[in-house]
């Protein structure tokens, strides 16, 4: 019986073993997942930035449109063709 036992113990420890590796590469998923988001985030922050930069500059120069109102004509235009 004792070797019974043992046997038994050796399988739920390796179901055990299983269900970690399949939590690790679920985490390690996520873990990149996230990585992509704050890449991401970054990258919009730094176009957002750069696009307020661009008006304000386009301001200076006596241009009032601001990106909003170029992406409102470019999409009449698209919607026109």
């Amino acid at each position: 019986m004792p070797f019974f036992k043992i046997y038994l113990d050796f399988v739920q420890a390796a179901d055990r073993l299983d269900d970690l590796k399949k939590e690790i590469r679920e985490v390690s998923s996520l873990k990149q997942s996230a990585s992509t988001v704050s890449r991401n985030q970054s990258e919009t922050e730094r176009l957002k930035t750069e696009i307020g930069n661009l008006e304000t500059e386009l301001a200076a120069t006596g241009t009032v449109k601001t990106g909003d109102d170029v992406q409102s004509e470019l999409d009449v235009l698209s919607n026109e063709m």
